[in-house]
């Protein structure tokens, strides 16, 4: 978190995590999450995308209410 230095001895962190680079196939749909580690603190990425999967792209809004 940006400003928390006084955080930083109990393991918060601004430096953002970054996954391995992917090429994606153009012939696919992909979905991209991009969430607050409070999400993924209590919600495995497997089950993230399941759920987020059940909704259509003109949804997104919906699917981040529930």
């Amino acid at each position: 978190s940006f400003g928390d230095f006084s955080t930083v001895p109990f393991g918060l962190s601004s430096e953002p995590e970054f996954a391995d680079e992917v090429i994606l196939e153009p012939d696919y749909e992909h979905l991209v999450l991009a969430c607050s580690d409070g999400v993924w603190d209590v919600i495995p990425p497997a089950q993230a995308v399941k759920f987020v999967g059940k909704f259509r792209a003109e949804e997104a809004q919906l699917a981040v209410e529930r």
